[in-house]
């Protein structure tokens, strides 16, 4: 059973937020070298995600369940194995097979960040929970790694900073063409700051991204058409392809709920939100579908419905897992700790005038 950082327990509905154990640092407080905007507490942005919080369905959270991240804040929702990052993010950039794809997004286009020269969204997407790399390199009889994360990032365009810092990257077991279980690294924190693509990638996939929109009015088909389609020369993408897939239907579930825009369908969601939690208990065969229209050279409209299963989708929790930490750690902690609230703390008196 996961462990909620505050042990209150779920609320009504069934959502209990917890606590990131495994990452480098606390999160405790935000790091103000990174960045100085508090996403939960200052306008506008506070306000945005308490709607935004409201219309997923989902309670607001207490201090003490916010994580501190470098350039957004992010919320470990355990009993339905999905983490909820806040924050400045171009998902349309983000579309790599390299790269977790979230399961759904809101995001308020005239609330805007500037990152690395560009204006980007203030958005809430919910990312699947999938287990860790060095999880995976721990076990013994681990399966074979399909594709090479690095390579394939380097290939497509992405920026691959920040891919080999400790818990930034996870795995997804597939099964490959001879049947045999084998997993994907993925990318799993991705930040538009590292990870951006270059402007004429970024033109690229938008364009395709609003065109597949056009012909679906699904985002989650979108974003697989998207991909599909900005990535097809792309040398052994299959493995990556596939590994998106894996929780393909859950993202069918979530724009089911949002697809009219700012009010969501609430019996689309609640099906979305226990579908959630049942595959964070235990795998599940899950179906999706979508409808493709197209207007042909003739001018005639032809409207054809997709319909797909994938078996064992599976949504984890490796954040959960507490881990001991010796006295050397635990020193290192406190340094941090020191170090971080030393900068902030002179973050906030750099423009006071020195004494004469």
């Amino acid at each position: 059973m996961s462990e909620n950082h505050n042990d209150t327990g779920a609320d009504e509905g069934g959502f209990s937020y917890g606590w990131c154990y495994t990452d480098r640092k606390d999160g405790k407080e935000i790091r103000r070298w990174y960045r100085q905007t508090d996403y939960m507490k200052d306008e506008p942005y506070a306000g945005k995600v308490r709607n935004m919080l409201d219309r997923l369905g989902l309670p607001q959270p207490d201090d003490s369940e916010i994580f501190r991240g470098s350039h957004h804040d992010l919320l470990f929702l355990d009993s339905h194995g999905v983490v909820l990052r806040i924050g400045p993010t171009d998902v349309t950039d983000l579309i790599n097979p390299g790269i977790l794809q979230p399961l759904g997004w809101l995001e308020d286009p005239s609330l805007t960040i500037n990152r690395g020269g560009k204006d980007v969204p203030f958005t809430i997407a919910i990312y699947p929970g999938i287990e860790l790399y060095e999880n995976y390199l721990k076990e013994e009889d681990r399966p074979e790694l399909a594709g090479a994360l690095r390579d394939i990032l380097v290939e497509t365009g992405q920026g691959t900073g920040d891919i080999n810092r400790k818990g930034n990257t996870g795995v997804i077991n597939i099964t490959d063409e001879d049947g045999k279980t084998v997993v994907v690294e993925i990318l799993l924190d991705p930040d538009d700051k590292y990870n951006s693509s270059d402007p004429q990638k970024i033109r690229s996939k938008k364009e395709k991204f609003a065109a597949a929109l056009k012909k679906t009015a699904d985002k989650s088909a979108a974003l697989a058409i998207t991909l599909s389609d900005a990535f097809r020369s792309a040398k052994n993408a299959k493995p990556f392809q596939k590994a998106f897939q894996m929780h393909q239907p859950l993202r069918n579930l979530f724009w089911r709920a949002f697809k009219d825009g700012d009010k969501p369908d609430e019996q689309a969601r609640t099906e979305f939100w226990a579908e959630c939690a049942a595959v964070t208990a235990a795998p599940k065969k899950l179906a999706l579908s979508h409808w493709t229209s197209v207007i042909g050279e003739d001018g005639k409209l032809t409207v054809t419905r997709t319909e797909l299963s994938v078996d064992n989708v599976k949504l984890k929790t490796p954040w959960t897992t507490k881990i001991s930490q010796g006295l050397k750690s635990k020193l290192r902690n406190g340094a941090l700790s020191f170090l971080h609230k030393s900068v902030n703390k002179a973050a906030k008196v750099k423009n006071r005038k020195p004494r004469r």
